[in-house]
């Protein structure tokens, strides 16, 4: 038989994308599992709300650690939000995935990363819900260009 790893080796070359984050300022979020980029999120956020002096809290399970089943994320100044997180892909787009705009929370925070910038912006759920505010497209599952958000999201990027 062949040598599987080698071919493995092979075929992931062919697919291998541009490295933009290599050595970036925020590479280590690309060496992560998905499913813990939002984790980073809300620990930014929640470090961001407590060196700006803001009352922050999170969902607990029985056992008293963070939920991952609640209706929403974080509660930042009693105002209960439902917080996506993505980052920038190869082209400058982020997609922002599972916005659910039946579940009760106030607002939906998006927090982009990209390889050298924190971009932001947040919308009331109502807003969300009715299409007038939000990451574009159904649910939000959408591919947004960087160049669109600039102008569409109202983004705001966080200084170095």
């Amino acid at each position: 038989m062949s040598d599987a790893h080698g071919m493995l080796r092979a075929v992931l070359a062919d697919y291998a994308d541009a490295d933009k984050w290599m050595g970036s300022s925020f590479e280590g979020v690309k060496r992560i599992s998905n499913t813990k980029v939002g984790d980073v999120g809300q620990d930014f956020i929640e470090k961001l709300c407590g060196g700006l002096g803001l009352d922050c809290e999170f969902p607990l399970d029985k056992r008293g650690k963070r939920s991952r089943t609640e209706s929403w994320d974080m509660r930042i100044e009693g105002v209960t939000f439902e917080l996506k997180t993505a980052t920038e892909d190869v082209r400058g787009s982020f997609q922002f995935n599972h916005i659910r705009y039946r579940r009760p929370y106030d607002a939906l925070p998006c927090l982009g990363i990209a390889p050298e910038n924190i971009l932001f912006d947040a919308w009331s759920k109502a807003e969300v819900a009715t299409g007038q505010g939000g990451p574009p497209g159904k649910h939000g599952q959408r591919v947004v260009g960087a160049a669109q958000i600039d102008q569409a999201a109202r983004p705001t990027a966080f200084d170095r």
